[in-house]
């Protein structure tokens, strides 16, 4: 009893840390599942954990793909091309390449059979946006849904908690 006890006011205190953008939670598999909190040092720089709201798109994609119920969803993923310059989708291989670097493959379709986007060619990513960029091989980052305004970041986030979601 004292350890569900402990446990519920563990939860309580996590989500009124995250409705004070202290803590956040992450469940997707973009990035490793588990709590972050806010990191107050500094400016942001490429490959920095970022929490954000979304652009239009990803929030288009995600309610009509059942990602999320709400357009208020925050995400956390690397931010990169902080300081503007270009990524690139293969038309034939569909590589996403990020400053030279290979990130991943653009899916055709989501696990659930959903179409994703797709827009071979190179892009340029402005000073004043940022490229997200998860980790896991079939994140829905910027490969599908471009760049996001640096306006939009609510902070750095670093990992508190870690944990395996099945």
């Amino acid at each position: 009893m004292r350890k569900i006890s402990i446990f519920f006011i563990f939860l309580l205190l996590v989500a009124f840390l995250e409705t004070t953008q202290i803590m956040f939670i992450n469940i997707s598999s973009s990035i490793p599942t588990g709590l972050y909190v806010r990191d107050f040092g500094g400016e942001i720089r490429n490959g920095d954990l970022v929490v954000y709201r979304p652009n239009e798109l990803t929030i288009t994609i995600g309610l009509e793909n059942g990602y999320f119920k709400s357009g208020k969803q925050l995400f956390i993923k690397k931010a990169e091309l902080v300081d503007g310059g270009t990524y690139s989708i293969d038309a034939n291989t569909r590589d996403f390449i990020v400053s030279g670097n290979f990130i991943g493959k653009c899916f055709e379709y989501d696990f659930a059979g959903h179409e994703m986007p797709f827009a071979p060619g190179i892009h340029e990513i402005g000073k004043d946006e940022f490229l997200p960029v998860g980790i896991a091989e079939r994140s829905f980052d910027g490969r599908y849904t471009g760049a996001v305004s640096k306006e939009n970041i609510i902070c750095k986030a670093v990992p508190l908690l870690l944990f395996d979601i099945p």
